[in-house]
């Protein structure tokens, strides 16, 4: 099957498909013209080329470190427990309760309440439809510079 033509950059990609991709789990949000069917499969490989691209260009935000270290240490703690180390359960508890509380903390900041700070500070208003991701990521970047600047 042929991919339909979807966004291929941090530099296409609306702000606001990022959110839905992000929030709804749904890759129809990649596509250009969004009622075409498309093989799931080479859009996921599309938007992690794209997700690959963000990080190369922004980084990692701590929160989102803690919770890939803590993946990955649930996943080897698993390991060990299916190996016979029944002691490592208590430990793994620990560390899914750890991960629960970081995925929670994450779920309680409202995405679209950046947008609004955003358009408060920058004085104008910012439409995520019509803004790439990576136009929104500077926008944010200069807004926290701004905010540390002044806080200083």
């Amino acid at each position: 099957m042929k991919q339909p033509k979807h966004y291929t950059s941090i530099d296409d990609l609306p702000q606001y498909n990022w959110r839905m991709i992000s929030e709804k789990n749904d890759l129809s949000f990649m596509l250009i013209d969004k009622h075409k069917k498309f093989d799931k499969a080479k859009m996921k490989i599309a938007f992690d080329k794209i997700k690959d691209e963000y990080i190369d260009t922004f980084g990692i935000n701590d929160n989102y470190l803690k919770i890939l270290e803590l993946k990955k240490n649930i996943a080897m703690l698993e390991i060990d427990i299916a190996l016979g180390d029944a002691f490592m359960e208590v430990y793994l508890d620990i560390a899914k309760n750890d991960l629960n509380r970081l995925v929670n903390v994450g779920e309680k900041s409202k995405p679209f309440e950046t947008t609004v700070r955003l358009s408060k500070h920058m004085g104008f208003s910012v439409n995520e439809r019509l803004v790439s991701v990576r136009e929104y990521a500077d926008m944010v970047n200069v807004m926290r510079n701004d905010l540390i600047r002044n806080a200083a």
